[in-house]
C-alpha cells in the first residue's frame, strides 16, 4: 500500500493534489483541515468545516482544493493545519442536538468535549519530505514536523511509531 500511495500522489509535473492521511491504530479516527495564513488556534472551532473519518487501520485522500495544488495552496508560506480526533468522544459528545450553534460559548464548550489526538502544522516542503502521506501516529519521519503533542512526547506516551 505504501509504494502505491508514494508513487501517486504527484503528477509528471510535479504538482501534488492530494495527501494521503494514514490510520496506523486499531480505532476509527477523525481529522479537519484548514490552510489559511494565519492558521487558526484550532480548526476544529471553524465550524463550517467538516469532519472526516478514517477506519482503523485505513487510508483517506485529502484532495487539493479549487482544483489547484498543495504546492499553489500554500505557496504565500502558508501551513496545513490537520487535527486528528477522537471519533469516538466526537461521535458522542458533538451530538447537533445537544448544541445551541448559536451560543457564543461553543468554543469552550467544543475544547472541553472534543479529544484532539494530534495536531500537525505542515509546510510545503514537510509535505514533499513525507510524499505527502501524513501518518497517525506521527512516524519517525515526521519528527521534524511541527505538531503538538511534540513528536519526542509521543514516544515517551508510546503513540509514535
Amino acid at each position: 500500500m505504501a509504494s502505491f500511495l508514494a508513487s501517486s500522489c504527484e503528477f509528471l509535473d510535479g504538482s501534488a493534489t492530494r495527501i494521503y492521511i494514514v490510520n496506523h491504530t486499531n480505532k476509527k479516527i477523525g481529522y479537519q483541515f484548514s490552510y489559511r495564513n494565519p492558521v487558526p488556534e484550532d480548526t476544529l472551532l471553524q465550524r463550517y468545516l467538516g469532519i472526516r473519518g478514517v477506519k482503523a487501520y485505513s487510508s483517506d485522500t485529502l484532495w487539493a482544493p479549487t482544483m489547484s495544488d498543495w504546492k499553489q495552496e500554500l505557496s504565500d508560506g502558508s501551513y496545513l493545519q490537520i487535527l486528528i480526533l477522537d471519533t469516538d468522544v466526537y461521535s458522542t459528545k458533538l451530538d447537533h442536538d445537544k448544541y445551541n450553534w448559536n451560543d457564543p460559548d461553543l468554543i469552550d464548550t467544543l475544547r472541553n468535549d472534543v479529544t484532539v489526538l494530534q495536531r500537525y502544522n505542515l509546510s510545503t516542503q514537510d509535505l514533499e519530505e513525507l510524499h505527502y502521506i501524513i501518518s497517525y501516529p506521527p512516524t519517525e519521519e515526521m519528527r521534524n514536523v511541527i505538531m503538538w503533542p511534540p513528536y519526542q512526547e509521543s514516544i515517551q506516551s508510546g503513540t509514535a511509531q
